[in-house]
C-alpha cells in the first residue's frame, strides 16, 4: 500500500494543474495605486494653468517718474525748476499674435507627448508587475512540487526501514533517504525566502501592502513575429518618441517666428503745477533685423534638436523591432526545450520503476533511487522554469507593443 502510495504521489506532477488566473485585482490596484503613475497622473493637470500662462497678454506696467530734477542743490525744489513735472503712465508688451498662437500648440503638444508617457509608464509598470506575478506562480508551483516530494521522501524513509527490517536494505539507505528529506527542507526555505522577495517587488508597484494568495495564471499565447513587428508603430516608447519630435518642430517655429518682433505700447499723463500738464503716448519694439546672426543661432539650435529626436525615433524603432525578435526567439527555444523536458520526464520515470523494482529485491541501493528521484525533481523544475521563461519573453513583447492591460 506504502508503495502504491509512493508512485501515485510521484507521478502527480503540478505542471499537469490547469491554467486560470485570478489577478485582476492585483493589476487594477497597480494602476490605481501606482505612485510613479499617480505622479504623472497629477502632472497632467498642470498643463491646463501652463497653457492659460503662456497664451496670455503679458502684465500691464505701471510708470512713475519726476522729471527735471535738480541732481546737486534742492533738487524737489519747485522754485527752482517750474517746468518739473510728475507723470504716471501705463504700459504693456504686445506679443507678435503668432507667437502666442504657437506657444499654445506647444503646451497642447506637451500634454499630448505627456498623456503617451502615461501609457508608456503604465505599461512598464505592467510589465514588472506580470513578470513579478508569474514568477510568484513559479516559486508558488515550486514549493508544491517540493512539498509532494517530501511526502515522496517520507515514503522512500519509510520503505528502506522495511527493507531494512527484512533484511533488503542497508543502514545508509536509511540515512541516504533522510538527508534527502533534509535537502527538500533547504530548498523549500530557499523558495520561501525568494518569494517574500517577489512580494514586496508588488507592494512597491502598488504603493502599500496588497493581499497576495495563491497565484494561478492562463497560458500565454504567441501570435505570429510579423504581426508583432507590424505593431512597433504603435508602441508606447515610439509614438512617445514621434510626439516629442512634434512638440520640438512648433519650438522650430517659433524660433523662426523670433525675427517678428514684439511691440511695447505706453501712454503716460504728465504734472505740472505751473504750466499745462501733458499727455505722451507711443510705441516701441526691437530692430531684430540688426541682429540676425543672434536669431538664426537659435533656429539653428531647435532644428538641431529635432535631427536629434528623429534620431533617437530610428534607434527606438530598431530597439524595438531587435527587442521583440530576441524575446521571440527565447519563446520558439523554450518551447523546444519544453518537448525535450517532457520527453525526458517520461524517459526519467520509467528508469525510477525499474530501479525501485531493483532495490525490491535488492539488486540497487537507495543512492541508486534518489540519483532518479533527484533528476526528475530537477526535470520538472526545468519544465516550470521553461513555461515562466516562454510567459515572461511573451509578456515582455506585449509590453514592447503596449498590449498589456
Amino acid at each position: 500500500m506504502r508503495t502504491f502510495v509512493f508512485l501515485v504521489l510521484l507521478f502527480t506532477t503540478i505542471c499537469s494543474k490547469a491554467f486560470s488566473i485570478e489577478i485582476e485585482n492585483i493589476i487594477e490596484n497597480i494602476k490605481a495605486n501606482n505612485p510613479q503613475l499617480q505622479e504623472i497622473r497629477e502632472k497632467l493637470g498642470i498643463y491646463k494653468y501652463k497653457k492659460e500662462f503662456e497664451t496670455s497678454l503679458p502684465d500691464f506696467n505701471l510708470d512713475i517718474s519726476i522729471n527735471d530734477i535738480q541732481l546737486f542743490y534742492r533738487p524737489l525744489d519747485r522754485n527752482i525748476e517750474p517746468m518739473q513735472s510728475i507723470g504716471i503712465g501705463i504700459s504693456r508688451k504686445i506679443p507678435y499674435l503668432e507667437k502666442l498662437k504657437t506657444k499654445g500648440e506647444i503646451v497642447y503638444k506637451e500634454l499630448s507627448t505627456e498623456k503617451i508617457n502615461l501609457i508608456k509608464t503604465q505599461q512598464e509598470v505592467l510589465e514588472k508587475a506580470y513578470l513579478s506575478i508569474y514568477k510568484i506562480w513559479l516559486i508558488q508551483r515550486k514549493l508544491d512540487l517540493i512539498n509532494h516530494y517530501k511526502d515522496v521522501a517520507k515514503s522512500i524513509i519509510s520503505l528502506s526501514n522495511v527493507s531494512y527490517s527484512v533484511g533488503k536494505a542497508s543502514q545508509s539507505d536509511i540515512l541516504n533517504a533522510q538527508v534527502y528529506y533534509t535537502f527538500l527542507k533547504k530548498k523549500e526555505n530557499t523558495l520561501k525566502k525568494a518569494l517574500e522577495k517577489e512580494k514586496i517587488k508588488i507592494y512597491s508597484l502598488a504603493g502599500r501592502k496588497i493581499k497576495i494568495g495563491n497565484v494561478s495564471i492562463k497560458e500565454e499565447k504567441k501570435k505570429k513575429l510579423k504581426e508583432y513587428i507590424s505593431k512597433i508603430k504603435n508602441s508606447p516608447e515610439y509614438l512617445f518618441m514621434s510626439q516629442k519630435i512634434k512638440t520640438q518642430k512648433e519650438r522650430e517655429r517659433l524660433a523662426k517666428l523670433s525675427f517678428y518682433p514684439d511691440f511695447k505700447v505706453f501712454i503716460k499723463y504728465f504734472y505740472r503745477k505751473s504750466f499745462n500738464d501733458y499727455v505722451s503716448a507711443g510705441v516701441s519694439f526691437p530692430l531684430t533685423f540688426l541682429n540676425k546672426d543672434r536669431y538664426l543661432s537659435k533656429i539653428s539650435l531647435e532644428k538641431k534638436k529635432t535631427t536629434v529626436y528623429e534620431k533617437k525615433l530610428k534607434t527606438v524603432e530598431e530597439k524595438l523591432k531587435e527587442d521583440i525578435q530576441t524575446n521571440y526567439q527565447t519563446i520558439e527555444e523554450t518551447e523546444e526545450n519544453l518537448k525535450i523536458l517532457r520527453l525526458m520526464k517520461e524517459q526519467i520515470i520509467e528508469t525510477y520503476r525499474a530501479i525501485l523494482s531493483e532495490f525490491k529485491v535488492g539488486k540497487r541501493n537507495m543512492v541508486d533511487v534518489l540519483s532518479v528521484l533527484k533528476q526528475l525533481l530537477y526535470t520538472e523544475e526545468q519544465i516550470l522554469d521553461e513555461t515562466y521563461k516562454k510567459y515572461a519573453s511573451i509578456i515582455k513583447i506585449k509590453a514592447d507593443v503596449g498590449e498589456l492591460r
